[in-house]
């Protein structure tokens, strides 16, 4: 008989909301996967919302999938439609490799990764 095993608990992520210059700086920290896109996505989706243009900040994000770049995706989309721009900053190099293979995330990637250029983007 095979011991059960339980399935590994989900990483943590860490979300940090910062104001600067009336832009929402959301600070991402941890794993951006299926595991955790959902508290994101809930972020994202509430500042929208309220009617807040924001800024993600992806500098201690330590691993990223597609799934959990998702949020961003549809965040980008919802803000557009709202008239509020959902930009970003400060991607490690292994998520820059992902989101440069994505057209709407790479052109974002272009504006830069000071907060003087993101909220130049929007």
């Amino acid at each position: 008989m095979v011991p059960a095993t339980r399935a590994p608990a989900a990483a943590p992520i860490g979300l940090r909301l910062q104001w600067a210059d009336g832009v929402c700086v959301l600070a991402v920290e941890g794993e951006l996967d299926v595991a955790t896109a959902g508290l994101l996505r809930e972020a994202l989706g509430a500042l929208l919302a309220s009617g807040t243009a924001a800024v993600v900040d992806l500098a201690e994000v330590t691993f990223a999938d597609l799934r959990g770049i998702d949020p961003v995706l549809e965040a980008m989309a919802d803000g557009s439609a709202r008239g509020l721009a959902v930009s970003l900053r400060n991607p490690p190099p292994s998520v820059r490799r992902i989101m440069a293979t994505i057209p709407p995330l790479a052109a974002a990637l272009e504006a830069g990764d000071d907060l003087a250029a993101a909220l130049g983007a929007r």
